[in-house]
């Protein structure tokens, strides 16, 4: 059926049968299989897909791993069932899941859409390799589209090329149109054949791109932490707020680090949670990544209400912080032994605080912080942007979020 875009162009919609798609999910179980893909040809100027929920539902209750794809052209997008809450779907819009459809769009940004954000990212040394995105899913009753509900739900959106890329150069990102901002998508980038396959984790509604970045600071082309930095800022895990000179040795401040640690997962701002902290600014960027942490479960502040943005991270606190990231990652880490074992080696051990003690030893244990000598962990010493840049580096790697 011929319908409107997002960007008001004449596009093609496709409705799947309820049938045919229970036939296919019920083969696709019987086989062993977990994915159901639908392609859009290439040649359509945007992937417009309706999906009955009732096949999903059905689908997810025999195999919590089914996924359904679409693949449009050199771009693919997909979403595990079971991260849809369907029967909670079906309450909030107070329908049988019998007469609801889930509805996939991605159509490529027509040129010039966005372009005082494309030259602004240009000026941050970042280029565009593929075309912009926009992705989004709905929740409809009864066909109704003009009265479609947003779903924010984790997906995964790949994208090939044939262009040779710098790995650590390149990644994808979204855009944040509030902070004319591009924030990035844990991304994973890999080669077969002739093709350059990147492949990031999504959250919601979005405008995507890919991009590769010759970001640098000028104060950096000699320091130890060089390489690493330069991927961080590549990505935009640092952030342009740095400027040109990124201070390596300057100590990194709670707030800094927190924005760090809220980029380099993905994690949408959320400014509503910034609230809970008296002492964090409101409707800022660094304030909506602070409470991004705190919704996330990553920071809970202390017990006056605050959260001291400004103070020095000590290296007992980054701890804390990099240990309850990997268990939002779903990579948590278990000890092999005690937490007193794992920092027996450390003689100012009794410095760490006992309800800290664990989440050091998970730290320790798992290579992301390691001591400032072989016999001092110095937990409430402070850590520099460098040292912090590469304990965050290190933890990314081991969740597979870079």
């Amino acid at each position: 059926m011929d319908d409107r875009s997002l960007y008001n162009q004449s596009v093609k919609r496709y409705t799947l049968n309820t049938d045919r798609l229970t036939a296919s999910y019920e083969y696709l179980y019987k086989a062993s299989s977990d994915t159901l893909a639908f392609e859009v040809p290439a040649t359509e100027q945007s992937a417009y897909v309706t999906v009955p929920l009732k096949p999903l539902l059905d689908a997810v209750n025999r195999s919590k791993t089914t996924k359904f794809m679409i693949r449009y052209g050199d771009h693919l997008y997909s979403v595990g069932l079971d991260d849809i809450d369907m029967n909670g779907l079906a309450t909030s819009l107070i329908a049988d899941s019998k007469n609801i459809s889930l509805v996939f769009r991605l159509e490529k940004v027509p040129a010039g859409t966005f372009s005082p954000f494309e030259q602004k990212l240009k000026t941050m040394g970042m280029q565009s390799v593929t075309s912009l995105m926009d992705v989004r899913v709905t929740a409809i009753v009864s066909s109704n589209y003009s009265n479609a509900k947003a779903l924010s739900v984790p997906g995964e959106y790949t994208v090939r090329t044939t262009s040779s890329l710098n790995n650590a150069q390149t990644s994808a990102a979204r855009l944040d149109l509030s902070y004319y901002d591009a924030a990035y998508l844990p991304t994973k980038v890999s080669t077969v054949g002739s093709y350059t396959i990147i492949r990031a984790r999504t959250e919601g509604n979005q405008v995507l791109g890919t991009f590769i970045s010759t970001r640098a600071f000028s104060d950096m082309s000699k320091h130890w932490s060089n390489s690493i930095v330069a991927e961080l800022s590549a990505k935009t895990i640092i952030d342009s707020s740095y400027g040109t000179t990124f201070s390596p040795e300057k100590k990194i401040t709670r707030a800094e680090f927190a924005v760090m640690l809220s980029r380099g997962l993905g994690l949408l701002g959320d400014r509503e949670t910034a609230q809970r902290f008296r002492d964090v600014q409101p409707s800022t960027q660094t304030g909506d990544y602070i409470g991004a942490a705190a919704k996330a479960g990553i920071i809970t502040g202390n017990t006056d209400g605050s959260f001291r943005p400004n103070d020095n991270i000590t290296r007992e606190q980054m701890a804390i912080m990099m240990i309850r990231a990997m268990e939002y990652t779903k990579h948590p880490i278990t000890l092999s032994g005690t937490s007193a074992s794992t920092l027996a080696r450390f003689k100012d051990k009794s410095k760490i605080q006992n309800q800290s003690a664990e989440f050091v030893a998970k730290a320790v244990q798992s290579g992301i912080i390691l001591g400032m000598t072989t016999s001092e962990f110095q937990p409430q010493g402070n850590a520099t942007r460098a040292q912090a840049a590469v304990m965050l580096h290190r933890m990314l790697k081991q969740t597979d979020y870079l």
